[in-house]
Parts: C-alpha cells; structure tokens; sequence
C-alpha cells in the first residue's frame, strides 16, 4: 500500500472513505485493524469493524468505531496513520492500585476519547 489519505472532507458516519491502498486488494483494511486520524490537532484512534477491499482505484469505504461526528471530520486528503497508530485520552477516574502479598503490582484505569 502506498500512502492512505481521507477522500473527501466533512465526512460523518460510516463508512469513512480514504485513497491510496493498492488496487483490487480483497482485504485492503481487516477488522479490527487500528489507525489513526488527526483532527483539530489531535489524534482519534479508530478501529476496522468489518473487512473492507479497495476499488479499481485504491478507493476503500471503512466501516470504523467510534463513527465520525460532525464538526470533527478530518479534512480532505490527511494522511491516515496505520503504523503506530495513536490517540488522545483523558482519565475519567483516578488510577487505582493495589499491592498484593505476593508483590503482584496491578493497576487499573478508565479513559475516554479526549476531543
């Protein structure tokens, strides 16, 4: 695959429309392969819930968790981060910890998308 770019911008919902794969491909995206978008400078991290080919022309309509809201769409030809995908969260709680008689350290926390 060459560089994968947002096709069109303003976009809401599922599908979300990206260029740039490799023609023909019967799998161009997999479930629940990861990537990464960035909008109003931060990076949403969403997933592939569906098997997704491309088109004669590279062309792939992705069926993506969390879907696009509007005004927070990326703009029209942004790159679309596959490697090393990222995202941006915040706490919702604070972390929790305990320490167990064995010295078993474990943590646990919630977070959600920081828009």
């Amino acid at each position: 695959t060459g560089s994968i770019l947002v096709t069109g911008g303003d976009q809401t919902g599922t599908p979300f429309n990206v260029d740039g794969a490799a023609n023909n491909l019967a799998i161009a995206f997999r479930a629940f392969d990861h990537f990464s978008i960035t909008i109003n400078s931060l990076a949403r991290l969403k997933v592939c819930v569906a098997d997704s080919s491309s088109s004669s022309s590279g062309g792939v309509a992705l069926s993506i968790y969390p879907a696009l809201v509007a005004g927070a769409s990326p703009a029209d030809n942004s790159s679309v981060t596959i490697s090393s995908a990222t995202g941006t969260f915040r706490l919702v709680e604070p972390i929790s910890f305990d320490i167990e008689l064995a010295k078993i350290y474990g943590f646990s926390f919630t977070c959600i998308e920081a828009f």
